[in-house]
């Protein structure tokens, strides 16, 4: 099942999905525990094929009406030329067409990129979470996006 250029990862994407998200996070999960998380219901994976491969992708947990990202990765070459907003804004009509109410994340406030791609998708800020980052004791920010919010779009500013 796709929407727009996004879809659901399986089991075969596991080796694909570790190794772009070694490349994006210094601590990535492996292809096992991708593997693992794959069993679980609650976990979720989409993601966006180009001419490398997989070129984007989002790990969530999806329980009920609410989506948590777990991780959000864009092939490093292919970074700042919008794809990760056109991304983002395809999965955010993916989870609303399935009637989630709310996406919920954690963002390092030092990831500027992100947090302006998470705002520019209509996401808000929510809260903090101190020292919240284990590797480097940083807090983080707290951001919502609600389908139904008047800010959102489906395009992403």
């Amino acid at each position: 099942m796709t929407v727009g250029s996004v879809r659901l990862l399986d089991m075969d994407d596991c080796g694909a999905l570790a190794a772009l998200e070694g490349i994006c996070f210094s601590d990535g999960w492996s292809d096992s525990r991708f593997r693992a998380a794959m069993d679980q219901a609650i976990f979720e994976a989409l993601g966006m094929d180009g001419s490398l491969g997989l070129d984007a992708y989002v790990t969530v947990y999806h329980i009920h009406d609410e989506v948590e990202i777990l991780n959000l990765g864009v092939t490093p070459s292919l970074r700042g030329k919008g794809l990760g907003r056109v991304f983002l804004a395809n999965c955010l009509e993916w989870w609303r067409m399935r009637g989630v109410a709310r996406v919920m994340l954690d963002v390092r406030p030092s990831n500027t990129a992100a947090v302006r791609l998470y705002e520019g998708c209509g996401f808000r800020e929510t809260g903090t979470r101190t020292g919240y980052f284990q590797d480097t004791g940083e807090d983080a920010v707290l951001m919502e996006w609600h389908p139904s919010g008047a800010e959102n779009s489906k395009s992403c500013d």
